[in-house]
């Protein structure tokens, strides 16, 4: 167990590393008994599903079909990595930096869960931000970049940060929240998330890295995120397809997929007995059933809709915006 702080956090790094679907059971076995030691079930479920669904949250809003994970999951992570920033850096820092975008849901989430002290000052700080709030970070760093510079950044932070009062408020009333207890709440009872093992309808485990894996696509191997290559190919990615889809119960299917052009394409199945239908096919906020795109990435688009179709034996005509 050399390098590793308990057995609790070598079983979940293995958990994030490995794509074997027999060791990934295994492992999943094991960590579902052992106690909590330092990571909550939120987190554990979290991390080995690689869940980071910030692309949902771009300059000019937030849109949640830009990913393969419902919502309520959405706000869970957006409310967990956003309440670190501020811990981190305050709000000032908050509000500059990507995790700002997520100020209103992450109000909703606190809303939901009976933590309205919290839900009130946030929505105070966003008020000072800027009434109606700006989604857009660049436009939020201007704002405050011009509070530096119209007050005079020697003079201190007081006369430059108008978010100290908040910030202390916020720091003291979250001390009295049992965050990780809410949120294991809120996975197994919002979310309908009880083990592990489980995944939302709709969804499913294509192992460490699953918003990186179409990569599978374009040269037949998946990749780590920073471009290291990882033991997974295309017919591996298809085959978990396959098992998870093989269910009656199963009738609506997402894809999400990273794109090392853009957006994560993100492509919707619905079935209605035993036959499927695309009813959406995205990349980012881009709607490709109805705006086609450049023909040097069409191609790729093709590949990519074309195994689909093949594997859920879909019709061949293919959308409007991905013809050849």
């Amino acid at each position: 167990m050399s390098g590793y702080l308990s057995r609790e956090h070598e079983v979940i790094h293995r958990l994030t590393t490995s794509t074997d679907l027999a060791v990934r059971d295994a492992l999943l076995q094991e960590l579902e008994c052992l106690r909590v030691e330092r990571c909550h079930f939120h987190e554990r479920w979290r991390w080995i599903y690689d869940v980071g669904e910030f692309h949902c949250w771009t300059e000019t809003g937030y849109d949640p079909s830009l990913s393969q994970w419902p919502r309520d999951i959405q706000l869970l992570g957006a409310m967990a990595y956003g309440v670190s920033d501020i811990q981190n850096g305050g709000l000032h820092q908050f509000f500059g930096n990507e995790t700002g975008t997520m100020a209103p849901e992450m109000a909703e989430w606190c809303e939901r869960n009976d933590l309205p002290h919290i839900a009130d000052i946030l929505r105070e700080a966003m008020a000072i931000v800027g009434d109606p709030y700006p989604r857009s970070q660049s436009e939020r760093r201007q704002i405050l970049t011009a509070w530096i510079t119209e007050m005079g950044f020697e003079k201190g932070r007081e006369a430059w940060d108008p978010f100290q009062s908040l910030d202390s408020r916020f720091y003291e009333t979250w001390e009295s929240v049992s965050f990780d207890d809410t949120a294991d709440r809120w996975l197994r009872d919002v979310c309908g998330i009880r083990s592990l093992r489980q995944l939302p309808p709709g969804v499913v485990d294509f192992g460490p890295f699953s918003n990186h894996f179409v990569r599978a696509y374009w040269n037949d191997r998946a990749t780590h995120p920073d471009g290291e290559p990882m033991p997974l190919t295309v017919d591996q990615v298809l085959e978990k397809i396959r098992h998870h889809t093989a269910s009656a119960d199963f009738r609506t299917f997402r894809i999400q997929m990273g794109n090392p052009f853009g957006a994560p394409l993100v492509t919707t199945f619905q079935r209605e007995g035993n036959d499927w239908s695309v009813v959406g096919f995205r990349e980012g906020g881009e709607d490709l059933l109805q705006e086609p795109k450049a023909a040097a990435v069409r191609s790729r688009l093709n590949r990519v809709f074309e195994t689909c179709r093949q594997l859920l034996a879909l019709p061949t005509d293919r959308p409007d915006g991905v013809s050849p």
